[in-house]
């Protein structure tokens, strides 16, 4: 996971900025207790920037494999990307680093919908969530893309400070993978003051 998450656990999740913080933390408890009894079902976290969406799945992860031992792997999407291009330069393909990272008992795609949503990038993204719900897989995923335009990501502002049109997670991965995503998890949305913020004024 990423460095700056190596001390994420349950214990100092702070939820006092917003209820739903609290409402998140108890769901992913509550799927770290039913996996063991055999519930692959996995957790899309959304919400806007900062609110601690990574840090929640980083203790959650902690719980699985640090004190569980039980395979785990984290990908944020345009590294995943970016590590597939540098695989064709070396002669090894696509669908071999996929088996890879689909076959991983729990699986970690954070900031799902960041890229430019090229076909290629939608296809490789189609592939490895079809192959994981396929093998009932868990999949925990975070997003800044939500179900709704009013607060989904509008994306950086331009020259002239304008932002992009926002986009619904349905809009940026396409109706399919949505559809897929709704059985594979339980969506739960985060609000609150963006952490980084808070954190660089203290």
């Amino acid at each position: 996971m990423p460095a700056q998450f190596f001390d994420a656990k349950f214990s100092n999740y702070e939820t006092k900025t917003h209820s739903s913080l609290k409402e998140a933390l108890t769901t992913a408890k509550f799927l770290y207790r039913h996996h063991s009894k055999g519930d692959w079902r996995g957790i899309l976290f959304m919400g806007g920037v900062g609110v601690g969406k990574t840090r929640l799945v980083c203790s959650l992860l902690r719980e699985f494999a640090l004190e569980h031992q039980i395979p785990c792997l984290f990908q944020e999407f345009t590294s995943l990307l970016s590590t597939i291009k540098s695989q064709y330069d070396q002669g090894i393909s696509e669908s071999s680093l996929l088996a890879q990272i689909s076959d991983v008992e729990v699986l970690v795609i954070d900031e799902l919908g960041k890229g430019r949503g090229s076909d290629w990038e939608i296809g490789i993204l189609d592939n490895l969530i079809s192959s994981r719900y396929a093998q009932k897989k868990t999949t925990l995923f975070t997003t800044n893309y939500t179900n709704s335009a009013a607060t989904s990501y509008k994306g950086p502002t331009d020259s002239n400070g304008q932002s992009s049109k926002a986009q619904t997670l349905e809009e940026r991965v396409g109706q399919r993978i949505f559809s897929r995503l709704n059985e594979m998890c339980a969506f739960v949305h985060l609000d609150g003051p963006d952490r980084r913020m808070f954190e660089n004024q203290s």
